[in-house]
């Protein structure tokens, strides 16, 4: 995901995209890739069944919003990288400042999370979901 700049991105005998704030891009690790542009971003990458997705928001300052997490497998994560956060799991408050990563896994007492800008704050949302290993 693109978090600051734009860029051009080429996946050889695949497609050009180009990308700007917020804008993601899934592809194979393995794809022969050029990219064209001075960007700050933020990248997930998964293997096997593991899946995720990437969203990114511009609070302002006292906006909330909820996280849900529901069910097992999942875990949730939110990285900011302008402004300042404060958290809330129903079970602890802590704030992310500039930079920071929380990630925040399902345990049956965290199911809701409120997060809220203490100043305009940009962040990226992150969603993982996996399957659990068969024994």
């Amino acid at each position: 995901m693109i978090i600051e700049g734009n860029l051009k991105i080429e996946h050889k005998d695949k497609y050009t995209k180009d990308l700007n704030k917020f804008d993601t891009d899934y592809f194979q690790g393995d794809w022969e890739t050029k990219v064209f542009g001075k960007v700050r971003d933020f990248n997930l990458m998964t293997t096997g069944s593991v899946i995720g997705s990437l969203n990114g928001m511009r609070l302002k300052k006292t906006e909330s919003f909820m996280i849900e997490i529901t069910g097992q497998n999942k875990i949730r994560g939110v990285y900011c990288f302008k402004g300042k956060l404060e958290i809330n799991t129903e079970n602890q408050i802590f704030n992310l400042f500039e930079g920071d990563f929380a990630l925040i896994e399902y345990d049956e007492v965290t199911s809701l999370i409120e997060t809220t800008a203490v100043l305009f704050s940009e962040i990226v949302v992150v969603e993982i979901q996996f399957q659990p290993y068969l024994l």
